[in-house]
């Protein structure tokens, strides 16, 4: 039977401390002498240009490729067509729309993983043809796509309307899954070493039209498999189910896969809670949160709150405002 994800119960909530130190940081205001129940002005959040860049996404060059291979952990994709890059972000490519013709292969790195895999293909491998991807990435795809191309050329049909087949994607996480892989991407797209995120939204032709292969460093907390890194997923209404889940198969052979591995951004050290509560049941609260980094050039600093709860303004150490990111979500999803 398949793994059907969990009903999440946390909200997403990303502070922005972009240049950010590699040391201890307070965030949300300084207590002082101030208390919950004296008024804070409040802040706007998602309006950080960067982060609405990359909500606002639109699409930018086109490249040919003939027999493209693009290899990531034991999943193998080759491709003959045209992808059409999403426009830069910050200086960098954040995905693309493929049409074409293509093939994926996947090989669960352990056994129990090819049984799961088995009861959606019928054995312990996947091989899928398509001729549609949406592709979001903060790994080296870009650089290999263009390195293994021919000269781009605007005669190029692309098969399809990309436009189209990217909202069609960012419908599903947005609406359907409730999840913000914007606010994801913009961890790497802000942080000063490369990303290694890959979600690849493969429309199959025989085994699933939404099948989506994505690998995670920072393990994937959307589908609740962190730590685990990569997974099968597949998102029809009548076949949904996470088919195989592991993790980067080089760990395995480093005996360095593990359930207890920590792959979050952030350690938090300390944490002090002032908060009131009136009698129409109206909580209110002021936090204080010091934290250390685990990850080289840190910008982007997720959180999780209850459904219920809003923020209203988020400060540095030194009391200076810092960007957040706060969605309105029906169903909130674990970050």
């Amino acid at each position: 039977m398949s793994r059907l994800p969990a009903r999440w119960l946390l909200l997403t909530m990303l502070v922005l401390c972009w240049p950010c130190l590699l040391q201890a940081q307070e965030l949300s205001p300084r207590t002082d002498d101030r208390r919950p129940d004296v008024p804070l002005a409040s802040q706007e959040a998602n309006t950080n240009a960067i982060y609405k860049a990359l909500r606002a996404i639109h699409t930018g060059e086109v490249v040919p490729v003939n027999g493209l291979v693009l290899r990531r952990d034991t999943g193998v994709l080759t491709l003959t067509g045209a992808f059409t890059f999403l426009a830069p972000v910050q200086g960098k490519v954040t995905g693309a729309v493929f049409f074409g013709h293509g093939k994926f292969d996947l090989a669960p790195p352990i056994e129990v993983e090819k049984k799961s895999l088995a009861e959606l293909t019928k054995g312990p491998e996947l091989h899928e043809e398509f001729e549609e991807a949406v592709f979001r990435f903060t790994d080296s795809t870009y650089d290999e796509v263009k390195n293994q191309s021919g000269t781009p050329s605007l005669s190029v049909s692309t098969g399809g309307d990309p436009i189209e087949t990217l909202a069609r994607v960012q419908k599903y996480l947005r609406k359907e899954r409730k999840y913000n892989l914007d606010a994801r991407i913009l961890e790497d797209v802000l942080r000063t070493q490369p990303g290694g995120l890959l979600w690849a939204f493969i429309h199959g032709r025989n085994v699933s039209n939404k099948l989506l292969f994505a690998i995670d460093p920072h393990g994937l907390n959307a589908f609740g498999l962190a730590p685990e890194e990569v997974a099968l997923v597949t998102y029809e209404d009548q076949k949904a189910g996470i088919w195989a889940a592991f993790h980067l198969s080089d760990e395995y052979q480093t005996h360095t896969a593990r359930g207890s591995q920590y792959t979050l951004t952030i350690n938090i050290e300390h944490q002090k809670l002032d908060t009131t509560l009136d009698k129409g049941g109206r909580l209110d609260g002021i936090s204080q949160t010091t934290f250390l980094s685990t990850v080289d050039g840190l910008a982007v600093v997720p959180f999780d709150l209850f459904p219920s709860l809003r923020v209203r303004n988020v400060e540095d150490s030194d009391g200076k405002p810092l960007d957040f990111l706060q969605e309105n979500m029906k169903t909130p999803i674990l970050r």
